[in-house]
């Protein structure tokens, strides 16, 4: 089984485990499953053939750790009542703005805006693209003295 069938496994248990836990009303499987759904994903958009490359890797890692954490939290929460606040939010509405909107646009998106012609896209990429497609794309990834994308 190769990489790509492994994740796209992932995906299917995690999406069936989703699937339990909304019949079964089942809140905190399916905030464990959420998370390999929706990372399994992205991890399958951002692979290349020898895999995920450089810090898209740690990324992807590391947001599936922050979810995994910020969501059995909300869930293990007594949402009944409010007991108290952070940063101006209940503790439930913080954790879901902190950590997980702000993590992830720190963590994932950043880094891929960031890390983009590094990890994402190479000049080999672009050539094998052109070769199967038949298009004729003339870019070409390089990196200034200032570490700046140049296309």
């Amino acid at each position: 089984m190769n990489k790509k069938d492994l994740t796209v496994l992932v995906i299917l248990i995690s999406a069936v485990l989703m699937l339990i836990a909304q019949f079964t009303k089942n809140n905190m499987l399916f905030a464990l499953s959420f998370p390999f759904v929706c990372i399994a994903w992205m991890w399958l958009g951002a692979m290349k053939k020898d895999g995920v490359r450089g810090r898209a890797k740690v990324s992807l890692i590391s947001i599936l750790i922050i979810w995994l954490i910020a969501f059995s939290s909300m869930v293990s929460m007594n949402s009944t009542e409010v007991t108290g606040y952070f940063l101006g939010l209940p503790k439930a509405t913080a954790i879901m703005v902190y950590g997980v909107w702000v993590a992830s646009f720190l963590v994932v998106t950043l880094v891929y805006a960031l890390r983009f012609d590094k990890d994402y896209i190479t000049n080999e990429d672009i050539k094998e693209f052109n070769q199967r497609t038949g298009a004729n794309i003339n870019i070409e990834v390089t990196e200034n003295k200032q570490g700046k994308l140049n296309m």
